[in-house]
């Protein structure tokens, strides 16, 4: 617990948009969002109300050899407009304004 607080304790968040085709290309937005103060309290909060939900992945490493190895990754999910709940302090700036 102490260390997701400690790892989430200080969170930018910047919108992107990325596209394939004819190249690879990264669009970032100009409104930027940090989150302050992360608490696993406000964590669990949001995983009993249904805003956090588990999204279990597998990591293949290796896919291509005689010997891939499958890895469980846990991750968890949040809408963006919903991140703001998992701080004490939450501000967004627009830095096209500066």
């Amino acid at each position: 617990m102490k260390h997701w607080s400690v790892k989430h304790a200080r969170a930018g968040y910047v919108p992107s948009m990325s596209r394939l085709e004819p190249i690879r290309q990264y669009h970032y937005g100009n409104k930027i969002s940090l989150g302050l103060g992360a608490d696993f309290g406000k964590f669990l909060n949001a995983v009993a109300n249904g805003v956090i939900y588990y999204d279990p992945a597998l990591k293949l490493e290796n896919a291509s050899s005689d010997h891939p190895i499958s890895k469980r990754r846990s991750q968890f999910r949040i809408r963006v407009d919903a991140l703001k709940s998992l701080y004490r302090s939450w501000e967004e700036h627009d830095l096209a304004m500066i």
